[in-house]
């Protein structure tokens, strides 16, 4: 910021690339927490940027936002706090995407249970990767089928890295019994590691494609 006033800056836009990032670039430059509560206090005007990529007129399906707001076990910021400082981001990109007629997806890692309910209210219509070694994805089922679709699931750090080919298969066949009957689910994760065998791929594929509603 002080880079930014030094220049006569009224405010400083940052862009994640292919996907709008809201405090991760923050992260990413400053390695501070105080930074980004500052930064955030200033109205970057993330709504901004969406805005212009909505605008150009391009064959756009949906919104996806991310920034990873939990660990393996809870959430990386309280409730309080990512009400006070990110989803008033998130909203305005939110209501924008919707304004466009398209769904909104949100990505964070780890275990999202407690966060859940919140991104219902905020109109998310997916969430990734949902990841099946922190989350009860029966449970995810029960609560949210209707109101929040899995764009996830598949164990790209376990099952699919260290299984067997059958196990990759059981893996996928679960989930699908679990959470995609009557819809509700996309399969994916969120990376495949360049160590994922080939075998294994490919098994995963196979049994994506016997998945029918």
């Amino acid at each position: 910021m002080d880079l930014a006033e030094h220049y006569g800056a009224k405010k400083v836009i940052l862009h994640g690339g292919y996907n709008p990032w809201i405090y991760y670039p923050v992260w990413y430059v400053e390695q501070s927490i105080v930074f980004w509560k500052e930064f955030l206090r200033q109205d970057p005007g993330v709504e901004l940027v969406l805005e212009n990529v909505l605008d150009m007129g391009l064959d756009i399906s949906a919104v996806y936002l991310l920034d990873d707001i939990a660990s393996q076990h809870s959430l990386l910021f309280s409730p309080k706090t990512l009400d006070e400082f990110l989803f008033p981001c998130v909203q305005e990109g939110v209501q924008l995407a919707k304004s466009k007629n398209l769904p909104v997806l949100y990505h964070s890692d780890g275990n999202l249970t407690q966060i859940l309910p919140r991104m219902v209210e905020l109109g998310i219509d997916a969430v990734n990767p949902m990841q099946v070694e922190c989350n009860d994805m029966a449970e995810f089922k029960r609560l949210y089928h209707g109101k929040l679709t899995c764009f996830g699931g598949v164990d790209n750090t376990g099952v699919l890295l260290h299984g067997t080919p059958d196990d990759v298969r059981r893996h996928i066949r679960e989930l699908f019994e679990t959470v995609g009957k009557d819809g509700g689910l996309i399969f994916a994760s969120h990376m495949m590691d360049k160590a994922t065998p080939r075998e294994n791929f490919l098994a995963m594929y196979e049994a994506m494609m016997t998945c029918e509603y």
